[in-house]
């Protein structure tokens, strides 16, 4: 995507100018005619590393390796000054986040950029833990500027916090407005140099939804259904039958795991809505991302759930991270088996213990642990802040 841009090519609403590089003969066959699935603030570091590495593959891997350290090394230093606010282990907080396999092994090891969205998070996060409205608007307009969907999302939680702040007759209005200011500003300077009409978003979005479903639960499941009750009609030409049927069952279950998703997302947003603290107003929103990325996306990667990472840090949950170890582990080597998983005996276990983990988490760990009262509200009061170098 840098070295088409370079040279004045967006791929934005037209996935088929990936071709136009040389360098397409390297891109998987069933993403050749993938449009920009990122925004511009994501491309300008596409460009940055395009440019430092020209023609020659390995400085364009270096450089790309040297800016997700230095986004690694962000997180490292924002999540001390979370676990600070939230009067949490700051080193616990850090190898909680820092040494997760999804973090080291798909952000720093496979160099994905959502390693930068988890920046933004994190940012997001100080920002709520310093009530300051601008810091949470203005990284909400980067997020949606590097991945759209992160944009409604992370407003959705913004417009959450701010009724939990007027139930605590606590709301600064003047600053909530401000914070949408910002957030709007930022976004639209970052399109502005890319925009083609609104197909610049509506087309990588639309992509997804016509694309069979890939590492998702759904396309795990319609595996184990492929292989326990195949069909092997003459669906979709020449394919397998095992692939036929594989594709058959995702189709089938994708509009059912999306209405239970939305389901069980609505009845998250009741109870976040009258959270009795802030951090249970995080974990809540944590759960709808968890909910949206396992159930609904029709399209999942082990990297996505990247910025779910700094809301693990927030208040005392013991279960919840001995999960997340498990499905960051599960995740990750699934990832890796990739297109090789088959209808072997072996490989359907690793399946089905993918599925066993992921609905787990939504089966059992039902109670928030920060209910208890030894765990602190992450946001005290208004005139808490915390101690910033130099101050």
């Amino acid at each position: 995507e840098g070295k088409l841009a370079l040279n004045g090519h967006l791929t934005y609403t037209d996935g088929a100018a990936n071709m136009l590089d040389p360098f397409y003969v390297f891109i998987d066959p069933h993403w050749l005619d993938c449009p920009n699935q990122y925004g511009p603030v994501a491309l300008f570091f596409f460009n940055v590393i395009a440019w430092l590495g020209g023609d020659n593959t390995f400085m364009g891997i270096l450089a790309m390796k040297m800016i997700d350290v230095a986004w690694a090394i962000c997180i490292f230093f924002i999540i001390k000054y979370i676990a600070r606010a939230a009067q949490l282990n700051e080193v616990k907080a850090q190898i909680l986040v820092c040494l997760n396999p999804i973090f080291f092994i798909q952000g720093l090891g496979q160099m994905h950029i959502d390693l930068l969205s988890c920046v933004l998070v994190c940012a997001f996060l100080y920002g709520i833990a310093q009530n300051r409205f601008w810091i949470a608007g203005v990284t909400t307009g980067l997020m949606g500027a590097t991945k759209f969907m992160l944009f409604p999302l992370f407003w959705g939680l913004i417009l959450v916090y701010a009724v939990y702040r007027w139930n605590q007759k606590a709301l600064n209005i003047k600053a909530l407005a401000w914070s949408a200011v910002y957030s709007l500003a930022v976004f639209c300077v970052a399109y502005w140099p890319v925009w083609q009409g609104l197909d610049t978003i509506l087309i990588p979005m639309a992509y997804h939804e016509k694309k069979e479903p890939v590492k998702s639960v759904v396309e795990l499941l319609s595996y184990l259904l492929a292989y326990l009750l195949p069909q092997h009609g003459p669906i979709y030409g020449n394919l397998d039958p095992f692939l036929q049927d594989k594709i058959y069952w995702g189709h089938k279950l994708k509009p059912f795991f999306q209405i239970i998703a939305l389901l069980l997302a609505a009845k998250v947003v009741v109870s976040i809505v009258v959270s009795k603290n802030i951090n249970q107003l995080l974990y809540g929103f944590c759960r709808i991302m968890l909910l949206v990325f396992i159930l609904y996306s029709p399209v999942v990667h082990a990297w996505y759930f990247l910025i779910v990472l700094p809301f693990f840090v927030i208040g005392d949950q013991r279960r919840e991270v001995i999960w997340f170890a498990v499905i960051s582990f599960t995740l990750t080597n699934t990832y890796e088996i990739g297109q090789t998983v088959g209808a072997s005996v072996g490989n359907l276990i690793m399946i089905l213990f993918t599925v066993i983990s992921v609905m787990s988490y939504f089966l059992f760990f039902k109670k928030f642990y920060f209910e208890s009262k030894k765990v602190p509200d992450l946001v005290q009061a208004d005139e808490v802040e915390l101690v910033l170098p130099g101050k």
